[in-house]
């Protein structure tokens, strides 16, 4: 890809299907190239984040601060709601039509968005 950002570093760093996005380190801002069609690459504006997690339609990234995750993209099955309180949340793994979280306490897995086949 040509059209990379050049300069600066980043602390996280995650690839879709059509697009690459990354966190700048020091403002936590996330910077996103590829096919400027599609939603992921427009994040929340003003939002410093720690990490973030693509989907095929969707990025989640998880907030510096209270380490709440936000998702973003298209959400054409329920992808971008339905995550749980940060305070619950110990991991996350971000599919192409779902993401996943295991809870503390109970370490059972969470799941919201596609539901094609349980």
């Amino acid at each position: 890809m040509n059209d990379t950002p050049s300069g600066g570093a980043f602390d996280s760093l995650a690839v879709g299907a059509w697009s690459t996005c990354a966190v700048r380190r020091g403002d936590g801002e996330v910077v996103c190239w590829g096919d400027t069609s599609v939603e992921q690459l427009r994040p929340p504006s003003g939002v410093a984040f720690a990490s973030i997690l693509s989907g095929n339609h969707h990025l989640c990234g998880q907030r510096r601060g209270d380490g709440a995750w936000l998702c973003w993209g298209r959400d054409e099955n329920g992808q971008l709601s339905g995550a749980p309180n940060a305070t619950t949340v110990t991991a996350v793994a971000v599919g192409a039509g779902a993401t996943c979280s295991t809870l503390s306490g109970n370490g059972r897995p969470f799941c919201w968005g596609h539901d094609d086949w349980g």
